[in-house]
């Protein structure tokens, strides 16, 4: 949505320019200056920016019209704020979607680049990604879980039988909020740590 708000306010601005100068100068239109704006990016092997682009130095619409060709490749990219990783996962079963209908079938996502031969569409998720162990406190139970790869959800793997009551505070509270871990291995070193 952003995106066509920023076209539309170049545009404005463009026109607005336009009209500020013929009125200053008095001047026939066939005289007036082309006041076209450098396009933000431009075509590049085979893939559009979702942005307009420059065609003869004059601003053109992308061809949102054009549609993804058969086994074309749409990569998903994902941010995981919580941890910082993103994951990548791709989809070539899209084949014959436009950019509008690309975008309105993955609400949430943003579409970085798009053109006849793939996609690329990305979002941030305040998550972990499925490579972390979270170790979290809750309802008076310590548990770990793991976010799953297809919904981001967080998956409770196991409930673990460990004496809350003598945990720090300070500690309590960060694993309300979750602590990370790479591996059950490591949360075993991390008890084994409290307890030395």
């Amino acid at each position: 949505m952003k995106k066509y708000l920023y076209i539309y306010l170049a545009i404005f601005i463009s026109a607005f320019s336009l009209l500020l100068a013929m009125s200053i100068t008095a001047e026939p239109e066939s005289e007036q200056p082309n006041m076209a704006l450098e396009a933000p990016s431009s075509a590049e092997d085979g893939f559009i920016a979702a942005a307009p682009i420059e065609e003869d130095g004059l601003i053109a619409a992308a061809p949102f019209d054009e549609e993804l060709a058969p086994g074309a490749v749409v990569e998903l990219l994902t941010k995981c704020t919580l941890c910082g990783h993103t994951v990548k996962s791709q989809r070539d079963d899209l084949a014959g979607i436009t950019y509008n209908e690309l975008a309105a079938g993955f609400s949430g996502w943003e579409v970085a680049s798009f053109g006849h031969e793939g996609a690329v569409l990305s979002r941030e998720l305040e998550a972990y990604c499925p490579r972390h162990y979270v170790l979290r406190y809750g309802y008076e139970e310590l548990y770990i879980e793991q976010y799953t790869e297809d919904e981001f959800a967080p998956v409770r793997l196991m409930e673990l039988s460990v004496v809350t009551d003598a945990l720090p505070q300070e500690l309590i509270k960060k694993l309300r909020e979750g602590l990370a871990f790479n591996s059950l291995e490591e949360i075993d070193a991390f008890f084994e740590a409290l307890e030395s």
